[in-house]
């Protein structure tokens, strides 16, 4: 709730609001600019610009939740279509109470109303799709380079609860759910492991792995047995790095020569191998 709260009084949305509802007022669109005075079509158009904002968050809020591994664009048609079904009827009971001439309401037939409904999420989502299509974007698995620390807060705590802290180890992705671990404790997000890096810019650390994220100040050292290599973290874990990411990882210095460790065969802590 607390991040749907955020996105719904972002500076983004309160600006769509004030602008589609104010474009609304004034062109009194579907015979409102003939029907109602300034008043009444202020108050109809920001009603239904502000129900069609929030509905449309809501909605694909829950689509992204329950489906995050499924394509854009199929996401984005379902909740084009949940919208449409939804919304449509929101205009017909705001012009059965505020309307009062016939014509507004009876004109456009109510398959008619909800093509014309429908177009907009459909319009919006055409715009975003090739918005995200020409932005460049480091693909989920490609190997990325190493992050210097920012002052920004990094998105991904405002998901987390407060109680875990924001003393950031790693992240691993497992069944389309993202453990993130802290050292105040672990939690599970449902969303995309590519959306997860992002949201950590400004922690320094580095993927390490299709799977696997690490934070720099979590790293105490690394085993290697055979070809294989693995990060040792603060909190015990070993992390596996992938071949795709080694060569990264040594150029941001995980993988130097004293930072080997070598494995009791306890299995006690590693200790470090003398250089």
């Amino acid at each position: 709730m607390r991040e749907l709260t955020k996105y719904i009084l972002s500076p983004i949305t309160l600006f769509a609001f004030l602008a589609a509802g104010t474009l609304m007022t004034l062109a009194g669109p579907f015979g409102t600019y003939v029907s109602l005075n300034l008043l009444d079509r202020a108050a109809y158009w920001y009603t239904l610009v502000g129900i069609s904002i929030i509905l449309g968050i809501v909605i694909r809020r829950a689509v992204d939740q329950k489906w995050p591994a499924r394509s854009f664009c199929f996401r984005a048609n379902l909740t084009a279509a949940v919208f449409t079904f939804l919304f449509t009827p929101c205009i017909i009971l705001m012009n059965a109470s505020m309307v009062e001439d016939e014509t507004v309401s009876t004109d456009m037939p109510i398959w008619m109303m909800y093509i014309a409904v429908g177009i907009v999420p459909v319009s919006v989502n055409a715009v975003l799709y090739f918005m995200l299509k020409f932005r460049p974007m480091v693909p989920v698995g490609a190997p990325v380079d190493y992050v210097e620390e920012t002052s920004a807060r990094p998105r991904l705590f405002e998901r987390l609860s407060d109680d875990l802290g924001e003393e950031l180890i790693r992240m691993s992705v497992k069944d389309h759910f993202v453990h993130v671990y802290l050292v105040g404790g672990s939690e599970r997000l449902r969303m995309r492991f590519g959306d997860a890096v992002q949201e950590v810019e400004g922690v320094p650390g580095m993927q390490v792995h299709r799977s696997h994220w690490v934070a720099k100040d979590a790293v105490e050292g690394y085993v290697q047995i055979g070809g294989r290599v693995s990060l040792c973290l603060s909190d015990g874990s070993e992390v596996p790095v992938s071949r795709n990411y080694r060569q990264h990882v040594e150029d941001a210095g995980f993988l130097a020569k004293e930072a080997m460790l070598q494995k009791s065969l306890l299995g006690q802590k590693p200790e470090s191998r003398p250089g």
